[in-house]
């Protein structure tokens, strides 16, 4: 039994290598500094006029052929720099990578600029994240989404999503196949040319990079907040994580946003919300396109689709939409390479977490709801939901002793319901994240078993919250064997049948000691040798926190493990002993405290 942390996995980015149709002096024509400069060239011949009209995007547009996405041709893109209104900007062409996105799958090499009257490009100094997914327009046809930007800054130069990917979004690229490819790596002459205009004058190649995607989470901040970011950035690849206001779900789904409208990919929503903002590419009977790349590449998904309000785009490094995320529309039922779709009218499956907090020094009493719309997300979304609502209800961070406890309830694979009840008791100097801490690795464990997919379909967690550390240390043990004298012992020699007394001196935060006895006796096929443990539950933990495989091979086998694991407030004697032929023996004997207990001893036994 050892203290551990549950380590989440991660995902890698791929780095792809492409080919270039283009020519150099058409580049240098279109290709401005980063961050927003001169051109580097004035062009030789009169560029193509751009489309000055700005008609709004109209639904079910037709869409033109990658193909003809060609060099110097100008059009019009449409984004949402303040409230759900979308504004124009220009947009030219300078090339095509091919296989730039994934083999078969070209990337379209655009320069942006602000149309006359309009701030929408200047405001970011260039492409900034939240435009993912903005549709643009050539003759009247929809060419693409903008998708990529250059990693090394604000810039005006970036990657096209070519409109014919995004409309058989559900025909091509499964979950993950290429999902990581967020870098675009540009060599040979268009690399070397970019790089310069870069400023990178020793530089052979430059890097596109996957629009960083704003992420609103709503809630305090803190420790537990640290994780979920960590998760975010593994699954959706390069974002911004902002704060915003807790969105509500609602019985009444709101109408589709316009083309060119804010695009919220909703994986949470109340006290805690969590939800990627972009661009809605297009709208068409029912079905809305978006992104121009993956949300978490998942394929097959069923997040919830919302509209949302842009309050500004906020500069700095890489300048972002910060938004408010309003009410369901849909569900996105496809997250693949090329973008998301989401259909509208429908309402995702939902997975209630509920809190019930009482503060015993404010004597307040709150309870808060966060719906979770995939049950993968559940994990880190839950144990948020648990800080956030134990720091709310007593306002304040810091120290103190927190009693909690969750009834989870799921599926598994073969439809059949399962249930996790816990309780357990913290006191430290942060308390509520011990506790939330210690549901996330509970959840991770059942959500990552090898044994067989499970889903969640629930959880009630209760928490009390307590300004004091109610804390004791165990100070000194004991032993007694068959009655005899209580001695302290580093080392122990017994027969098996032997009964033992452990008595156990603890001492509170006020220094006030008391004592506890704990009796067992040695199993009857005990032999070789082994330990005796003697420690406050919150020293110890199950084996497969660190080693999965310790939690058995069957997922009901694993529920028991949970729910029985040490608390906090357990003083825990423990005699495991090993034959070393294969054999084993263990026995032990639980006393529930007041408090936390802490520290502990081991004493090596010899069995004869």
């Amino acid at each position: 039994m050892v203290r551990s942390m549950v380590t989440r996995s991660t995902h890698g980015m791929l780095s792809t290598r492409v080919r270039v149709r283009t020519s150099v002096s058409a580049l240098i024509a279109g290709v401005m500094l980063l961050g927003g400069g001169s051109a580097l060239a004035a062009p030789t011949a009169p560029a193509p006029a751009a489309d000055q009209t700005a008609s709004a995007p109209a639904a079910c547009p037709p869409t033109m052929a990658t193909s003809r996405i060609t060099e110097g041709l100008v059009g019009t893109g449409w984004t949402v720099t303040s409230g759900d209104t979308p504004r124009p900007f220009r947009v030219r062409i300078l090339g095509t990578l091919d296989d730039g996105i994934a083999p078969g799958r070209d990337l379209i090499v655009v320069k942006v600029s602000d149309l006359p009257g309009e701030r929408v490009i200047a405001q970011g100094k260039g492409i900034w994240a939240g435009m993912s997914g903005s549709p643009v327009y050539i003759d009247g046809k929809l060419a693409g989404a903008i998708s990529y930007s250059f990693s090394q800054g604000p810039s005006r130069i970036g990657g096209m999503t070519p409109a014919r990917y995004m409309t058989r979004i559900t025909t091509t690229y499964g979950a993950r196949t290429v999902a990581d490819a967020t870098r675009v790596r540009i060599t040979g002459t268009l690399g070397r040319t970019v790089a310069r205009a870069a400023g990178k004058t020793n530089a052979t190649s430059a890097t596109l990079t996957r629009i960083t995607t704003p992420v609103v989470v709503s809630g305090g901040v803190g420790r537990m907040r640290n994780a979920l970011v960590k998760e975010l950035r593994s699954e959706l690849g390069p974002v911004r994580v902002t704060t915003g206001s807790a969105a509500g779900g609602g019985t009444t789904l709101a109408a589709a946003p316009k083309a060119g409208g804010n695009l919220a990919g909703v994986i949470s929503f109340g006290d805690v919300t969590v939800s990627a903002v972009g661009t809605v590419t297009s709208v068409c009977d029912g079905v809305v396109l978006g992104f121009g790349h993956p949300m978490t590449a998942e394929g097959k998904v069923a997040y919830g689709a919302a509209r949302a309000s842009a309050l500004a785009i906020i500069d700095g490094l890489v300048p972002y939409k910060l938004a408010n995320v309003g009410r369901l529309f849909g569900v996105i039922d496809q997250d693949r390479l090329a973008g998301v779709q989401a259909r509208v009218g429908r309402q995702p499956r939902l997975i209630p977490l509920v809190a019930r907090v009482r503060s015993t020094e404010s004597g307040r009493i709150r309870t808060g709801t966060t719906q979770v719309t995939a049950s993968d997300w559940v994990p880190v979304v839950a144990a948020n939901h648990l800080y956030y609502d134990i720091q709310a209800t007593a306002d304040r961070v810091g120290k103190g002793t927190v009693t909690a406890s969750w009834t989870v309830t799921g599926r598994r694979a073969d439809g059949r319901t399962w249930e996790l009840r816990r309780s357990d008791r913290f006191a430290s100097t942060d308390a509520a994240y011990d506790a939330a801490n210690a549901l996330y690795q509970q959840l991770g464990l059942l959500a990552d078993n090898a044994s067989e997919q499970i889903r969640f379909t629930g959880i009630t967690m209760r928490a009390t919250a307590s300004p004091t550390v109610k804390r004791s240390a165990i100070r000194k043990v004991l032993i007694s064997r068959n009655g005899g004298e209580f001695r302290e012992r580093q080392s122990l020699t017994v027969r098996a049948g032997d009964r033992l007394a452990i008595r156990v001196r603890l001492v509170d935060q006020r220094g006030q000691a008391t004592t506890q006895t704990l009796r067992l006796t040695v199993p009857a096929r005990a032999a070789g040798m082994g330990y005796l443990v003697v420690a406050g539950g919150s020293e110890l933990t199950t084996d497969c926190v660190w080693d999965p495989s310790a939690c058995g091979t069957t997922f009901p086998k694993l529920l028991r493990t949970l729910a029985d694991a040490p608390r906090g407030d357990d003083l825990i004697a423990a005699l495991e002993t090993d034959d070393f032929v294969g054999g084993g023996t263990s026995r032990t004997t639980v006393a529930r405290q007041t408090s936390v207990v802490t520290g502990g001893t081991e004493i090596l036994v010899e069995i004869r």
